[in-house]
């Protein structure tokens, strides 16, 4: 009797193994692909604020921008205007103008490229990575579909 009891204990506990190792593998006990509607896996959390590219003017802001959105920036950054020329699945694209005659800038992260000519600068920023250019910051938090959420805040 001790015997069969251990053998079905042995039976459970390898069932319930054999679960566990199919929902790790995304397979339902069947053997097809479990579906992933989990809604905070397509939809990143939202940018502080918001759509609200008037709040960068104060400085510091983090918005969601689809584009051709101008971004007004202080004047204290030595930039004089930021547009968002466009969005692709892996990069943003950014573009504006230097006050003055100098222009200083630096890019940081897994895909960035900064160019300045004639007084406009353009920033090519993938997710995570971070553009400079004179006094303002500019960082692609995310990048989904045809919208970005970027930050922007002083160097």
């Amino acid at each position: 009797m001790r015997a069969t009891t251990r053998r079905t204990t042995q039976i459970r506990t390898m069932a319930a193994l054999a679960i566990g190792a199919l929902a790790l593998s995304g397979c339902t006990s069947d053997g097809k692909a479990a579906s992933s509607t989990s809604p905070s896996a397509s939809k990143p959390p939202p940018a502080a604020n918001g759509t609200n590219v008037a709040a960068c003017a104060a400085g510091r802001c983090e918005v969601q921008v689809s584009a051709s959105t101008k971004i007004p920036v202080p004047r204290d950054t030595r930039v004089d205007s930021v547009q968002i020329q466009s969005i692709t699945a892996d990069t943003v694209t950014v573009v504006g103008r230097v006050l003055g005659t100098r222009s200083e800038g630096l890019c940081t992260g897994r895909k960035c490229s900064s160019s300045v000519a004639g007084g406009r600068f353009t920033l090519q920023l993938g997710p995570d990575s971070t553009g400079t250019e004179n006094g303002l910051s500019v960082t692609v938090v995310t990048i989904t579909g045809k919208t970005a959420i970027i930050r922007f805040g002083p160097v």
